[in-house]
């Protein structure tokens, strides 16, 4: 090669390696023999390294070749191979019954003869998952509710007749065991696996690995599955008989379920709740505050219910044991207060035996025995002996319900309610709970809602000779009422309401102490220009409200606030309860009257004080009175159902104890469990305020403001 060959081989070998090729070494050492210049040889060099070490760095190593090799050797390995097959007659007859399914696949769940309560219950479930509605059922404990809730579950998916369920439950925890229980089920159980393979195949791989489900392939497709201990997304498999594939299950504690549970299919579709199970929402320490009742039954009616695709209806079923009177599982099997949910009651013991006086003398052996050691024995001697007798004239639910060493299910029954006691045993086996407190006067929602006079809203009789709003103050909102009263004493509950309607006020978890501060600030301006303007006509006068008193006991500084910022013809003013041991009147207080006191605090202002106990003992037994009678309140004229909640506010608090003393006296309430008391607090307020403004009353009323008042371009409380 001479000199001009290798200047000519060394251009095209530029444009070569510019490409990205790679030349071999030798043959630029034989271009820079022949004579090349040197400056374009190195130029090839280091582009001709550049080039090799690019390569080297695409190319794999052979330990990287092997990995990859193994993964695909692994993953062949591991796909699930399910041929089609038809589906057997077995699994045909119990897709068709939840009480069949039961007797062929969950033998070993249900391994005692099921009593007619417990068949009954099952058919309910079946009910809503075939057609439809909504269930409660209340059973004793220990019945097997979360096993035919756990079966209901099984049931409906397998056989394709929901592809969305809702498992819940009290709490969170308890909700991812429902999950686990069922996906176990599915994964062990070798009926299940013969006539549903292509759903407990893969979950069966799945089950200790969740992980491993998304990487799940079948017949060398993936199996589109999710198993993990809050939510289960059956198998998609092509070819496969059944409507199931894609059935998702999803376990969620009632508070955390309140919204949103939806789930994204692989083609895009979102898929709703079409079957909502519940097992025993409420725990022992949620039935007995009123509040968290309140939320639970809540969530149920406006959030869990409303959870359904916008065209289609969600069937719900409720199993539960009642806890104490009055919780959430009592309200809700009420029929009168819920018929929705066709609440239906069942008992441990439906007649008791007719030979009580021997049960009484058992009930003495067994606890004699059991301070001594012997666990009962005598007194199982004793009803061997005598157990005709004892018998006769007793049933029971469930016959086969008995432990061990126990003779029958009556006996069994006796023994819980020796051991556990009167009060436990009526609510949890009988579901029955005896009301723990009595009140001194029996005031009830539907006597409240009976008092109506005849009265259209906002008005009144023409002697009407003071009118007082008052509102109570909370995150829910403000609760407010109007009550107009005459000379004799007379009051007239001529509006109420809540502001603002059909949503809570202030979100609790959310709103900082500003967002508070501003959101009551706001609308009890709104509220309190509202009621300025309302008009009341007493006969053919119209009047309007001589004072207004919103409650102080919430965001105190804000109220106050609010009430120095009205400069109004009607006049507002702050009110305070405080209980009748701690409720005094300021030595310097010109104002005071029966119960009520007005007072001067220090850097705030003018506050109206009342006798919170006294004033709430007044209200109450004031709708005892006929209506238009001296000392009794009653309601303008509307139908129960529009007074309902009300009449349930009025009452949600009642008096079991008062004690008289020589200075104050000792009051006692109990809250009614899932009740709220707005209403009630809005009202003694109001009450309090005729007083003071001197209706019935020989004390010097407040002074209200007489000046014409100009109407302003503001809404009015709207009839």
């Amino acid at each position: 090669m001479n000199i001009t060959e290798a200047k000519a081989l060394g251009a095209r070998l530029v444009s070569k390696l510019k490409k990205g090729s790679v030349v071999d070494d030798a043959l630029l050492d034989e271009i820079q023999n022949a004579g090349a210049p040197v400056e374009q040889v190195e130029e090839l060099r280091i582009a001709n390294r550049a080039n090799k070490t690019a390569s080297e760095k695409i190319k794999p190593s052979r330990s990287e070749q092997s990995r990859d090799l193994m993964r695909i050797k692994r993953a062949n390995d591991a796909d699930l191979k399910i041929p089609p097959y038809e589906i057997s007659p077995r699994r045909r007859r119990a897709e068709k019954s939840l009480k069949a399914f039961c007797e062929k696949y969950l033998k070993h769940m249900f391994p005692l003869p099921s009593s007619q309560d417990q068949e009954e219950s099952i058919k309910k479930i079946e009910i809503a998952t075939l057609s439809g509605g909504s269930y409660a059922q209340a059973a004793p404990r220990g019945d097997g509710k979360t096993q035919r809730s756990k079966a209901g579950v099984l049931w409906a998916s397998l056989s394709g007749h929901a592809h969305y369920i809702a498992a819940i439950a009290a709490t969170g925890k308890l909700g991812k065991r429902l999950i686990i229980e069922a996906t176990q089920e599915l994964a062990d159980n070798e009926l299940l696996r013969q006539d549903y393979p292509e759903i407990c195949i893969p979950i069966r791989e799945a089950f200790s690995r969740p992980n491993r489900s998304k990487y799940l392939t079948v017949n060398g497709f993936p199996a589109r599955m999710e198993c993990t201990t809050t939510k289960l997304v059956f198998p998609t498999i092509e070819g496969m008989p059944g409507t199931n594939a894609g059935c998702v299950i999803e376990g969620s504690g009632l508070l955390e379920a309140s919204r949103g549970l939806r789930h994204a299919t692989p083609d895009g579709r979102t898929l709703r709740p079409e079957l909502l199970i519940i097992d025993d929402f409420q725990t022992r320490q949620s039935a007995k505050s009123a509040t968290q009742c309140f939320e639970r039954l809540n969530i149920i009616q406006a959030g869990l219910k409303k959870m359904a695709a916008p065209d289609k209806a969600l069937a719900c079923i409720v199993n539960c044991t009642v806890i104490v009177s009055g919780d959430a599982a009592d309200q809700l099997l009420d029929n009168e207060a819920h018929p929705e949910f066709h609440g239906t009651r069942r008992a441990m013991v439906y007649e008791w035996p007719a030979r009580q006086d021997l049960w009484d003398q058992y009930a003495d052996l067994r606890k004699n025995g059991m301070r001594h050691g012997d666990d009962g024995q005598e007194a199982t001697k004793f009803y061997r002996r005598n157990r005709k007798a004892m018998d006769a004239g007793g049933k029971v639910s469930w016959s086969h319900r008995k432990r061990p060493g126990e003779l029958s299910a009556l006996q069994c029954a006796y023994n819980i309610r020796i051991d556990d006691g009167e009060d436990a045993f009526q609510a949890e086996c009988q579901n029955n709970p005896v009301r723990a407190n009595q009140s001194q006067y029996e005031i009830t929602p539907q006597i409240v809602t009976s008092r109506v006079n005849g009265f259209a809203r906002l008005t009144a009789p023409a002697d009407v000779f003071a009118i007082c709003a008052a509102f109570d103050t909370n995150y829910v909102g403000l609760n407010w009422v109007i009550l107009a009263g005459n000379a004799s004493g007379a009051v007239y509950n001529v509006a109420w309401g809540k502001f603002p309607e059909g949503r809570n006020l202030i979100e609790r978890n959310r709103a900082t102490g500003f967002d508070t501060q501003k959101a009551i600030f706001d609308a009890g301006a709104e509220l309190i220009d509202k009621l300025n303007n309302t008009v009341i006509m007493c006969g053919d006068k119209a009047r309007h409200i001589d004072l207004a008193m919103p409650d102080c006991g919430f965001e105190m500084d804000t109220i106050f606030s609010l009430c120095g910022s009205r400069r109004l013809p009607m006049r507002v003013l702050p009110v305070r309860g405080a209980p009748a041991q701690k409720y005094r009147v300021q030595k310097d207080c010109k104002r005071f009257g029966e119960g009520w006191n007005l007072a001067t605090w220090e850097r705030k202002g003018q506050v109206m004080v009342i006798d919170d106990d006294y004033w709430k003992e007044t209200t109450q037994r004031a709708f005892l009175a006929a209506p238009g009678t001296p000392g009794s309140i009653s309601l303008y004229q509307a139908s129960e159902r529009e007074h309902r909640r009300y009449g349930d506010e009025l009452c949600g608090e009642r008096l079991v104890e008062h004690v008289r003393g020589q200075t104050t006296d000792f009051y006692k309430w109990s809250y009614v469990p899932g009740v709220r008391n707005d209403l009630l607090d809005a009202t003694k307020y109001a009450r309090a305020g005729l007083a003071a403004l001197g209706m019935g009353t020989g004390a010097a009323p407040i002074a209200v403001k007489t000046a014409p008042r100009k109407r302003g371009n503001v809404e009015v409380i709207s009839i």
